[in-house]
């Protein structure tokens, strides 16, 4: 089993990682396994891979690659939400616009920190929009994800 490696700077892991190749972001987006096989190929009880190996794969190839966004973005914004402000013990980095709603999830543009309290209150706000639009099967607007929006 492969060793996990913990992040201790921005740097080492600049360093000794490097972002999945696009045909991997492709084929993610598009809702297949990384490797291109489609959800109708994979194996029972499988969510995001087609199958146990490649889960495991990801999460020790890729997933430490996120660990060095997730530091560069805290200490971008200076580890302060970017919708209130506040400086939270524990702070997470958020999509501005969400995957579901053609977000890209390696942009680092499209990321930001962002407190627990306000966190739970955009993915309520951006589930709402997700739904409203599936149900309209129409578009959504491209501004529905900037904070001030507010008729879906």
């Amino acid at each position: 089993m492969p060793v996990k490696h913990r992040v201790s700077t921005i740097e080492d892991v600049r360093r000794t990682r490097k972002p999945p190749p696009l045909w991997m972001l492709i084929n993610k987006s598009r809702g297949k396994c990384w490797c291109g096989r489609p959800k109708g190929l994979w194996k029972k009880g499988m969510r995001k891979y087609c199958s146990e190996a490649h889960a495991e794969w990801w999460f020790y190839h890729i997933s430490p690659y996120w660990d060095s966004i997730r530091l560069w973005v805290l200490e971008r914004d200076g580890g302060r939400c970017s919708v209130c402000g506040r400086a939270d013990a524990e702070m997470h980095v958020d999509h501005k616009k969400p995957q579901a709603a053609g977000g890209e999830f390696w942009d680092e543009d499209n990321l930001q920190s962002i407190c627990v309290s306000c966190h739970k209150a955009k993915n309520s706000r951006d589930a709402g929009i997700i739904k409203y639009d599936r149900m309209a099967k129409g578009s959504i607007p491209l501004d529905a994800f900037t904070y001030g929006y507010t008729d879906p």
